[in-house]
C-alpha cells in the first residue's frame, strides 16, 4: 500500500485558510439564479450545493489510498477569481446562511452505520418511497430537496472518480464509481465512503464534526488476515483528517473519534479496530484526530494497557471517558438505554447520540466567578448569606443565558435555515419528512452551558469561610479593601489566604465539599431549563481555553489570585495548588457528582515522564485508568511532558514543530499556541508517582 507519511508532511499546518471555495460557488449560484416562489428554500440550497459539487477542484495524489482533500480551503484566491467576484458571491451567500455552531450546524456525527449498510442508492430508494406516500406537500417538498442533496453528493464522488482516472489511478476510480451509488464491499471501500462523505459535509461550513464509534461500524468489514493493510488505511484516514487542519491549532478541525466502551446490548465493545485506532494515533501523531477512549467496569487489561501506552507517548490522546457515569446520566435524560450505551463524543468532550440528533452546540453562561465577586461585594455577614447571594447570582445569570440562547435559536427557524444534508443522514428525518431542526431527528437538541473556574470559585469560598467567618482573621471589609488593592501592600494577607485555607486538589473535604456544592448548584440550575424547540440545556464543567479570558474579567480573588490573571481550568485544581500528589488530586476530583454534568467534563492531568518510565511506569498508569473507572470520574486527559522541554520549545520553536500537547478538550502543536495558552499548559503541576 502507498505510504501515508509524505501526505502527512504535506498536510502539516500552513498559513491558514482565508478563502472558502464552497461558499464562493454556492454564492455564485445564489447570485446568478434568484429563487423562484415555487422553489422551497431547502431545494434552492440543494441546487446551490449541486453547483458547488460540480465546480470544486478534485485532486488525486500519487500517495493517496483514500481520495479527497479540502481543495475548497485555500490560502489565496485562484487567478481566475477576482477579489470583487469573491466578495459578490459571499454577499449573495450571506442571504442564505448556513446554520452556525451555536444553533446546531456542526459538532455532529451522522448515521455512518446506515450509510455503510445502504449506500447512496439505498437512501435514494428510501426517500423516493417516503415521497410517494400520502403526506403534506411541505414534507414532499422537503423530500424532493433530499433527493437533490443526494444528486450533489453522488456528483462529488463521480467527479473524484473521473479525476482518479485522469491521474492514472484505475483502482481509486473503480472504487469511487462503485461508491457513488452502492454500499461498500470491503474495508477499503468503507473507509473511502466515510471519508469522502465527511469531507463533502465539511464543505457546508461544518466544523469539529466527529467520526463517532469508528471501531464499531467498521467492524463488519474487518479481515484479520489483512490487519497490516487496515492499519495503513487508518493511518491514511488520520492523515486525511490532518488535511482539514489548514490553520495551525484551529479547533474548527478537531475531529472526535470514539473507541471502546459498551455495545448497545451492554457487552464489552472492544475489538481489534480499537487497537488499530490507538496504533494509528501513536504513529501519525496528529492533533486533529481527537481520540476518545470509552471505559467501563468490564474493560479488558489489554485495553487499559494499550490506551495507557498511547497516552504516555505524549500526544495527549486518548482522552478517557467513563461509561459507568455517562450511560446512566444520558439515560436519565430520556434516552433509551440501548442508545445511551451507543453515545459518542463531538468537538472536545461533548456528549452526542450519533446519527440521531442535530449538532451539539454550546456557549458559556456569564462568568460564574463574576457571580461570586458580586456576592462577596454585598458584604455578607455569614457564610450562609454569602452562599445565598451566590446562588441568586448564578440562577439569574443562567436564566439570562437561557433567554439569550432561545432568542438566538428563534432567529434561525428551520424553514428559513434548513439543514438538508444533515437531515438526510440523521435517523427518522426521512421517515418524518422533516428537517433535523424541525422535529425530524430521533432525539431532541442539546445545548451546553459551561462552568469555568470551578477550583477558583471553590478555593475563594473556602478562604472566605475559613479566614473570615470561622477564624476571624480578617473582616469582610478588610478583605474587600485588600482585593481592591490587588494585594499591593498586603502580601502577608495574601499568603494567609493562600496557606491558611485549604485548596481543591489535595483530598481535603473542607474545600472539596464546597466544590461539589458549586458544581451541583450550577448543573441543577441549567438542567431545569429547556430550549424553545423542546431540547435540553446540559451543563458542562469545561472551559476550553476560556479560563484565560474569564480571568481577565475578574479582579483579585480571595484564593490569593491576582487581578485579571487566568482562572483555574475546567474541573482541575488551580495551577500549582495540588501540592499533595496525584492520589490526592484524583480524590478531590472524584468527590464531585459527575452524574449531573451531563454535557461533559474536562479534567486536565499532567505527569512527569521520568516517573512513568518503562514497564513499571506503564503499570502505574494502568492503576490510574482503572481507578478512574472505579471512582466514577467522568473524563480525564493527560499531558506527559516536563517543563524543561516546554521551556526549550518556547525559546527554540523550530526544534519542536511536531511537539503536541493536550490543551483542554483538544490537543495542539505547542509552538503554534498563543503565548498565554502555552503558559497555561506549563503552569499545570507535573505529578510524579501515583
Amino acid at each position: 500500500m502507498r505510504d501515508w507519511r509524505a501526505l502527512r508532511e504535506l498536510y502539516r499546518p500552513g498559513q491558514g485558510e482565508k478563502i472558502d471555495l464552497g461558499l464562493y460557488y454556492r454564492g455564485c449560484y445564489y447570485r446568478d439564479h434568484p429563487r423562484e416562489a415555487s422553489v422551497s428554500e431547502a431545494l434552492y440550497r440543494m441546487h446551490a450545493l449541486q453547483h458547488m459539487a460540480a465546480m470544486l477542484p478534485c485532486v488525486i495524489r500519487d500517495d493517496d489510498e483514500l481520495a479527497g482533500e479540502p481543495t475548497f480551503l485555500l490560502h489565496a484566491l485562484p487567478t481566475d477569481i477576482s477579489e470583487d467576484e469573491y466578495r459578490q458571491a459571499l454577499t449573495a451567500h450571506a442571504e442564505h446562511p448556513n446554520r452556525d455552531f451555536r444553533r446546531g450546524g456542526n459538532h455532529v456525527v451522522i448515521d455512518f452505520p446506515g450509510v455503510l449498510a445502504a449506500g447512496f442508492a439505498g437512501y435514494r430508494r428510501r426517500v423516493e418511497s417516503e415521497r410517494r406516500r400520502e403526506r403534506p406537500s411541505s414534507e414532499k417538498d422537503y423530500l424532493t430537496a433530499m433527493l437533490a442533496g443526494l444528486d450533489a453528493v453522488e456528483t462529488f464522488f463521480q467527479r473524484h472518480a473521473s479525476a482518479a482516472r485522469e491521474a492514472g489511478r484505475a483502482d481509486l476510480a473503480e472504487r469511487l464509481d462503485w461508491l457513488s451509488s452502492r454500499p461498500p464491499r470491503n474495508m477499503h471501500d468503507a473507509m473511502q465512503l466515510i471519508w469522502l462523505l465527511f469531507l463533502f459535509l465539511r464543505t457546508e461550513c461544518r466544523a469539529a464534526n466527529g467520526f463517532g464509534r469508528i471501531d464499531q461500524y467498521l467492524w463488519p468489514f474487518y479481515d484479520a488476515g489483512r490487519r497490516d493493510e487496515i492499519l495503513t488505511l487508518f493511518c491514511h484516514l488520520w492523515t486525511k483528517i490532518e488535511s482539514l487542519h489548514q490553520s495551525p491549532n484551529s479547533q474548527s478541525s478537531v475531529t472526535n473519534i470514539a473507541i471502546g466502551g459498551l455495545t448497545p446490548a451492554g457487552d464489552n465493545a472492544e475489538n481489534e479496530l480499537s487497537y488499530i485506532a490507538l496504533e494509528a494515533t501513536t504513529a501519525v501523531r496528529s492533533p486533529s484526530t481527537n481520540l476518545s477512549a470509552r471505559f467501563h467496569d468490564g474493560s479488558s487489561e489489554r485495553y487499559h494497557r494499550a490506551c495507557a501506552r498511547c497516552i504516555m507517548s505524549g500526544i495527549g490522546f486518548p482522552a478517557i471517558f467513563n461509561d459507568e457515569v455517562n450511560v446512566p446520566s444520558l439515560h436519565e435524560l430520556g434516552i433509551p438505554l440501548e442508545s445511551a450505551r451507543d453515545y459518542c463524543l463531538v468537538g472536545c468532550i461533548e456528549s452526542h447520540i450519533p446519527g440521531c440528533q442535530t449538532g451539539w452546540s454550546d456557549s458559556f453562561t456569564e462568568n460564574t466567578m463574576l457571580c461570586l465577586e458580586r456576592a462577596w461585594q454585598r458584604l455578607p455577614r455569614s457564610y450562609d448569606e454569602l452562599w445565598d447571594n451566590f446562588r441568586q447570582e448564578v440562577e439569574q445569570s443562567i436564566q439570562s443565558s437561557v433567554d439569550w440562547y432561545n432568542q438566538q435559536l428563534a432567529e434561525q427557524p428551520p424553514e428559513r435555515v434548513p439543514d438538508v444534508m444533515l437531515s438526510l443522514f440523521t435517523r427518522d428525518c426521512i421517515t418524518r419528512g422533516l428537517d433535523v431542526n424541525a422535529g425530524g431527528a430521533l432525539y431532541p437538541r442539546w445545548h451546553g452551558f459551561g462552568l469555568r473556574g470551578l477550583a477558583s470559585i471553590a478555593d475563594s469560598l473556602a478562604a472566605i469561610k475559613k479566614v473570615v467567618f470561622e477564624d476571624g482573621l480578617l473582616s469582610m471589609e478588610q478583605l474587600l479593601t485588600i482585593l481592591a488593592k490587588n494585594f499591593d501592600g498586603y502580601e502577608n494577607e495574601r499568603q494567609l489566604l493562600l496557606r491558611h485555607a485549604p485548596k481543591f486538589g489535595n483530598d481535603d473535604p473542607y474545600v472539596d465539599n464546597i466544590a461539589r456544592e458549586v458544581a451541583d448548584l450550577y448543573c441543577r440550575t441549567v438542567l431545569a431549563h429547556k430550549t424553545i424547540d423542546g431540547g435540553r440545556f446540559l451543563p458542562l464543567i469545561a472551559s476550553n481555553i476560556r479560563n484565560i479570558a474569564a480571568g481577565r474579567e475578574v479582579g483579585a480573588s480571595p484564593d490569593g489570585r491576582f487581578a485579571h490573571t487566568p482562572l483555574s481550568t475546567a474541573c482541575s485544581p488551580f495551577f500549582g495548588n495540588d501540592v499533595s500528589g496525584p492520589t490526592a488530586f484524583f480524590a478531590s476530583v472524584a468527590s464531585l457528582d459527575f452524574s449531573l454534568s451531563k454535557g461533559g467534563t474536562v479534567v486536565n492531568a499532567r505527569f512527569d515522564p521520568a516517573s512513568f518510565a518503562g514497564e513499571e511506569g506503564l503499570e502505574r498508569m494502568v492503576v490510574f485508568t482503572k481507578a478512574f473507572v472505579r471512582r466514577r470520574i467522568q473524563e480525564m486527559q493527560f499531558n506527559f511532558n516536563n517543563n524543561a522541554e516546554l521551556e526549550d520549545a518556547l525559546q527554540n520553536p523550530d526544534k519542536y514543530q511536531n511537539l503536541v500537547v493536550r490543551v483542554s478538550g483538544f490537543s495542539a502543536y505547542f509552538v503554534y499556541l498563543d503565548p498565554m495558552v502555552q503558559r497555561d499548559v506549563i503552569r499545570r503541576r507535573a505529578h510524579g508517582h501515583v
